[in-house]
This record gives structure tokens, sequence and C-alpha cells, in this order.
């Protein structure tokens, strides 16, 4: 999963919550962040979510402290605003990727 937010380790605000009940396994975390399973696990991966809680042999359960942290930091990171370069007419694509300065060209 890739962000368009580039994220740091001091960004990471479930990193500064111990973990506490209750816990949320991962049909209540899809539910709460509208993210499929495969997705989750990838931003885990990509250091982009907070990792689960290993609460059995074979269980794993999330910090409600945690999800709700991500939700309020990705909340956040929308509300941002956008640093990205301003569209100009000439950088704007016209049409299957060809460009203003292109389609001049093109007789």
């Amino acid at each position: 999963m890739t962000s368009p937010i580039a994220i740091e380790r001091a960004t990471r605000p479930w990193e500064a919550i111990a973990p506490t009940l209750p816990l949320m396994r991962l049909p209540e975390v899809c539910d709460a962040t509208a993210l499929p399973p495969s997705s989750v696990y990838d931003a885990i991966a990509a250091g982009e979510f907070p990792p689960p809680v290993k609460i059995s042999k074979r269980a794993v359960a999330w910090p409600r402290a945690y999800i709700d942290a991500w939700l309020q930091w990705r909340v956040e990171a929308v509300a941002a605003p956008a640093r990205a370069a301003p569209v100009t007419k000439e950088s704007r694509p016209v049409g299957r990727g060809k460009t203003r300065d292109r389609r001049a060209s093109v007789v």
C-alpha cells in the first residue's frame, strides 16, 4: 500500500499509546477503517498501520486506542493542505496521456 504522505517514525501516533483494552479483532478493525483485510496487512507491512497484539497462539487483536489514533491521524492528514505543485494548462494531460506540448506538434 503506497501512501501519498511520507510517514516518519515520529509521526506514527499509535506508537506513543500503551496497548489497553478494549481489543478489536480483524473484522471490527475492517469495519472501523473501511479497509479490507489485505489492505490492513499491507499497511502494517509498510509501517502505515498499527501492528496487532498477539492475544493467543493463533489470534491477534488491535487495541481500540491504536485504531482511534490511526483514524484521527488519517483525518488530519487529509485535512492538511496539499503541498503538491499546482496544475497548469501546460502540465495538465489532454487525454490518452498526451500533454498539450505533444498535441501541438502532432499534425
